[in-house]
Order: C-alpha cells, then sequence, then structure tokens
C-alpha cells in the first residue's frame, strides 16, 4: 500500500519548513504537505500512518533552542493540526510516535526536565495534539530516545542512547515500558561515545530489532 515519507523542504533563500507526503509504491506521490511556514529551521524526524492519517514529529529551532512539533493529518492530505511542545530557552525535540488510547505517546529529548544535560523525553497527546503529560529518562549526562513502537498488552519499546554517568562512553539503549512511561524492563551495550540507536520494531519471534549508529576506533560504523 502507501507509505508517508517526511523531512523538510528548502526554498530558494535556504529556508527549511517541515514536509510530509503520501507516496504510492511507485513512487507517484498522492499528495504532499508543508502544514506551517517560518522563519526558523524545522524538519519532521519520523512519520507513521496511525488511525485514520499520518502524524508525523520532529523539531522547530528558535535562534539556538528546539522546540517539538508535531502535525496530524487525514487521509486526503487535510491538515487537522499543528502542536509545538517544549519549553522557551530549553532545548526539546521529538523523534518517534506510538498511539495510546485515543491519543499518542511521543518520544524524543529534552533539558527542560530530567537530571541530565540531555533526558530521553515521553510525551502523551490527547487525540488533538494536546500535553497531558510528560516525564524524562534517563541519568546524569546525556541520554535520548530515537524510537518508540506498541506492543501487544499496552505496553510500548522504545530505543535511544543512554550514556555512562562517568567516562566517555555510550550505551545503546533499549526499554520497555507501560501505558504510563514506566519501564517494565531496560538494557543497554555499551559502546565508545556517540553511538545510538534511531529505530526499534518488535519482530515475530516476540523480540525486537533496532538500527543505529556505534562508534569504533574512531570511525562510524551503521
Amino acid at each position: 500500500g502507501d507509505v508517508v515519507a517526511c523531512g523538510a523542504s528548502i526554498d530558494s533563500a535556504g529556508a527549511r519548513d517541515p514536509w510530509t507526503a503520501r507516496v504510492k509504491p511507485d513512487g507517484t506521490i498522492v499528495w504532499q504537505s508543508t502544514p506551517q511556514k517560518s522563519k526558523y529551521s524545522d524538519l519532521f524526524r519520523a512519520c507513521r500512518w496511525i488511525g485514520g492519517g499520518p502524524i508525523a514529529v520532529g523539531k522547530q529551532s528558535e535562534t539556538a533552542d528546539d522546540m517539538a512539533i508535531v502535525a496530524r493529518w487525514s487521509a486526503s492530505g487535510t491538515v487537522q493540526w499543528v502542536k509545538v511542545h517544549g519549553v522557551t530557552g530549553k532545548n526539546q525535540r521529538a523523534n518517534g510516535v506510538a498511539p495510546l488510547g485515543d491519543g499518542f505517546l511521543v518520544v524524543g529529548r529534552t533539558t527542560a526536565i530530567g537530571a541530565g544535560d540531555y533526558d530521553g523525553w515521553l510525551l502523551k497527546l490527547d487525540k488533538n495534539g494536546d500535553k497531558v503529560w510528560d516525564k524524562a529518562l534517563g541519568g546524569k549526562k546525556y541520554d535520548t530516545l530515537g524510537d518508540i513502537r506498541e506492543l501487544a498488552g499496552g505496553t510500548f519499546v522504545v530505543a535511544g542512547q543512554r550514556d555512562l554517568d562517568s567516562g566517555a562512553a555510550s550505551n545503546l539503549w533499549v526499554a520497555r515500558l507501560d501505558a504510563e512511561g514506566k519501564p517494565v524492563w531496560t538494557t543497554w551495550t555499551q559502546y565508545p561515545d556517540d553511538s545510538y540507536l534511531w529505530r526499534v520494531a518488535p519482530t515475530a519471534d516476540g523480540g525486537h530489532v533496532a538500527l543505529g549508529q556505534v562508534t569504533s576506533q574512531g570511525e562510524n560504523a551503521q
């Protein structure tokens, strides 16, 4: 069937706006949408078809600060809503989204709450994209959640990066969460600094597969 793609469109002046498209299997674009024009540097980092249409998440940059942006369309490409979340003067971005009840659970990173330089961010939205609650996951350094997928029984699997509280190393971070964002279990594998997971998905045998990048001896392997 059709797929949904997202990223950013760049105009002749170099301005970047968030962009999403519905695309047929042969590559034909059914519709494409830039839901808002901005003087800032915006882009969508992830998008999914959930329920009756696409939803996309990403970041909106205000000078040196990032805010999270979330947008929803109908199947025919009509923009239903665009919401910006976060605290002005802090840095936050949205990296992934999953359905939760009649709303959504968004993951990303934030400096607005939590104990670290960055913390993994869980943001519960209602069906209109308004915040219900948010919470931070992580330690005292740089942590981020890169993706989320729904599982049977109302739980979720998330993946990202969790830095050790001491030493120049990163953990490839995978966790299972309940519907309130509480960890059911968490696991990580240590690699040198600047290693992280971008995507995660459940497998047919009940496990999970994740995609990311690891840094080894000064070279990136993806």
